[in-house]
């Protein structure tokens, strides 16, 4: 059993399940949002929409990431407010640029500044103060554009981790969101890997090297080495990178939504081995990730 120690220690499973619970929250919003979605088209509703663009970032380890976090089909639009998930070792929060979209009808726009309950999370709100004012906007636009800075090669997921839409009156607007943005940070020389990345180890210069003895040197004992264990299965490591964990998990989920053609290991991803990319798989890496069983549980073919 994990004792509390060990748990407040372990830096890497506290971002996994941080990262994971950001997932899992988003599945369950977008499940019960489904269930809206339905009761709304019974009544001849249209459903408000909330994304992110584009839906993957693939840059070099130093640029700027620009997320754009767009609504659709929102009708009488009053305020709003976005706890946005992602991984601070890999991200780091720039700023956040309202596109006045809130505001477009002329009504006064109240914002406070970003806040940061927590490592990863970063809360944005703005809401209307006349409520005598025009009506709030109707239609589909950019809310605002987030901007994360970076300085070092690695993956994270930008996410939802929780979302609240209200209109004019302070009455809440029925919404669902998108799986959210994926960002890759390709090395450059100059870069480091980001915590819990492998560095690769630098292979020494040829005129560095020690030049051999000129005489050889007496006789030695050489002990017996024992055999290289083998390589540990890759078994759940859909993306390639060494590493089993919520960012696999998130790709999987993009692949079975339909928003990837396939994630970069396949074979690795069917972690029960039933020849099916599943939530199955998806729940499975969630575990690993979280250490709540081992790698080896997992059964590839």
């Amino acid at each position: 059993m994990m004792t509390t120690g060990s748990w407040t220690t372990n830096a890497a499973i506290k971002r996994a399940v941080l990262i994971a619970a950001a997932f899992l929250v988003g599945l369950i919003a977008n499940l019960t949002a489904l269930e809206w979605s339905v009761q709304r088209t019974e009544a001849g509703g249209v459903l408000t929409v909330l994304t992110m663009s584009p839906l993957t970032n693939t840059e070099p380890a130093g640029s700027d990431i620009e997320v754009d976090i767009l609504i659709d089909d929102i009708t009488d639009f009053g305020a709003y407010e976005l706890d946005i998930a992602y991984d601070p070792n890999v991200l780091q929060f720039k700023r956040w640029e309202d596109a006045s979209f809130l505001v477009a009808t002329g009504r006064a726009q109240v914002c406070q500044g970003p806040s940061f309950p927590s490592p990863g999370i970063v809360v944005l709100t703005c809401s209307t103060a006349d409520q005598g004012g025009p009506q709030g906007t109707t239609g589909s636009g950019s809310i605002g554009e987030l901007t994360f800075s970076t300085s070092c090669s690695g993956q994270s997921m930008i996410t939802f981790s929780g979302t609240a839409i209200s209109d004019t009156t302070g009455a809440e607007i029925l919404h669902r969101q998108t799986a959210g943005s994926f960002v890759l940070l390709t090395p450059v020389v100059s870069s480091a890997p980001c915590s819990g990345e492998t560095p690769t180890p630098e292979q020494p210069d040829e005129g560095s090297l020690t030049p051999p003895p000129t005489s050889p040197p007496p006789p030695t004992h050489t002990p017996s080495v024992p055999p290289t264990p083998t390589p540990p299965d890759d078994c759940g490591d859909a993306n390639g990178d060494g590493v089993v964990g919520a960012v696999d998990a998130a790709l999987l989920l993009f692949k079975i939504a339909g928003l990837l053609p396939n994630v970069p290991n396949p074979s690795n991803a069917d972690v029960d081995g039933n020849g099916q990319l599943d939530s199955i798989d998806v729940l499975q890496i969630l575990q690993v990730s979280a250490g709540l069983i081992g790698r080896r549980a997992l059964n590839c073919r």
